[in-house]
Formats: structure tokens, C-alpha cells, sequence
């Protein structure tokens, strides 16, 4: 999808049930901005999803989440920092805010 080279991130996308678009951005470069700054980088990273994913008449949700993702020798430790939520609503795209 545009949205990897986009962004140039290591990004990890799937549709579940046709309906649900779920971006989760791993160990990003925006982990380190607040949660503000990371609000308003959903919001844009959203847009482009929209404006971008081929089949996104069929899509109802949109989650972008940002992780943190280690990979030890023994086990893996995986972190989710924040998760951005959108809907559909009469053909309108809006926020349903953040869920940490």
C-alpha cells in the first residue's frame, strides 16, 4: 500500500471482515512525539488511507495504533502506545478519539 512508502515506516495493514482497515505503525519515528502530535499524525496518516486504499467504500472503521515491538532471544515484548479510531457515518469520515 502507498501508505509504507508514504511514510517510510515500518507499517503493518489488514482488513478484517472486509469492513475493518487497521494501520499499526511499529517502533515509528512518531513514538516519540506526544499524544497530540500523534493525534494529528492520524489524522493525516487517515486521510491518506482514505483518500488512497483502493476499497475503502467498503470499509466502516479505520484504527491506527502505534507499538512498540522488541524481539529477544527468549521472548517478544510488544507495547501498544496509542489507538486512533474513525468511522463512517452517512459518507463522513469522523474521529471516535483515542483508546490507550
Amino acid at each position: 500500500m502507498k501508505i509504507v512508502t508514504e511514510y517510510n515506516e515500518n507499517v503493518n495493514i489488514r482488513i478484517t471482515n472486509d469492513k475493518h482497515l487497521d494501520i499499526s505503525l511499529i517502533n515509528s519515528e512518531l513514538n516519540d512525539l506526544g499524544m497530540i502530535n500523534r493525534k494529528e499524525a492520524s489524522n493525516e496518516i487517515a486521510k491518506f488511507a482514505i483518500l488512497n486504499y483502493g476499497d475503502i467504500d467498503n470499509v466502516t472503521t479505520i484504527s491506527i495504533s502505534y507499538l512498540i515491538y522488541k524481539n529477544y532471544i527468549i521472548y517478544q515484548y510488544s507495547f501498544r502506545m496509542d489507538n486512533y479510531n474513525y468511522k463512517k457515518e452517512n459518507n463522513e469520515w469522523i474521529s471516535m478519539g483515542s483508546f490507550e
